[in-house]
């Protein structure tokens, strides 16, 4: 029963993870994407190849990094990756770990049942100060925006 319920857990974690991992990557991959873009109408404006047309097109990409980069820090995807890779290799390690234990009598699995608990309780932990970071990220960046546009007032 311990094993698959650790099995369940691991399961659980990883997928929690690769969830986190691919908006990581899509959010990264765009800002890079538009970065480049941004890059290259730079280029053609300082060439004066249509430099009005390429100078609005590169505040345009810039615009749009600067906004994802918001989105990614407010929505702080890179803690809460942190966390489920964090998460999925303690459960993981938890099982190695009774997969060569010599000695396997109801006292070591009790001890091993705790520790699986015990990483439990760590993630709810750690949802709670993400999500209390999410909120305090959040209102940083509400502060920064009306900041910002009172200042071009």
């Amino acid at each position: 029963m311990f094993r698959n319920e650790l099995k369940d857990q691991i399961s659980n974690a990883n997928k929690k993870r690769k969830m986190y991992e691919k908006g990581v990557q899509w959010i990264f991959g765009t800002e890079i994407f538009f970065g480049v873009l941004a890059g290259i109408f730079l280029a053609f404006n300082a060439i004066e190849y249509h430099p009005e047309r390429f100078k609005i097109m590169a505040i345009c990409a810039l615009g749009i990094v600067a906004f994802q980069a918001g989105i990614s820090k407010v929505f702080s995807l890179t803690d809460k990756l942190h966390q489920r890779t964090s998460i999925f290799l303690q459960y993981d390690e938890l099982r190695m770990k009774w997969e060569f234990e010599k000695v396997k009598d109801p006292e070591r699995l009790n001890e091993y049942i705790q520790r699986m608990l015990d990483i439990s309780i760590l993630d709810n932990e750690l949802c709670k100060q993400y999500t209390e970071n999410r909120i305090n990220n959040m209102h940083k960046w509400e502060k920064n925006m009306e900041e910002k546009s009172e200042w071009k007032k």
